[in-house]
């Protein structure tokens, strides 16, 4: 139990900063950016947030969460998702 304990002050404590305050960006420019690019360049470098998949974006963060920021080793996935789902 201390273990789990300890894992959540760490990522408490690691995302505080981030979680706790109210962020607001501003995509102007960018947008600009991209309808000033020819058809073929949009295709060449699609940064249109439109097309994010972001299922798959979140899925692809919450993993790199685990590895990065808990440091928890992916190979326990399994097992992690087997206890959730009791």
């Amino acid at each position: 139990m201390l273990k789990i304990y300890q894992k959540l002050t760490k990522a408490t404590t690691s995302l505080q900063f981030f979680t706790t305050r109210q962020w607001k960006f501003n995509t102007n420019n960018m947008m600009e950016l991209y309808q000033k690019l020819s058809v073929e360049d949009q295709k060449l470098f699609n940064f249109n947030i439109k097309d994010v998949n972001w299922p798959n974006y979140i899925g692809k963060y919450c993993l790199g969460m685990r590895k990065y920021v808990l440091k928890e080793d992916i190979s326990t996935l399994p097992a992690a998702r087997k206890h959730m789902r009791k």
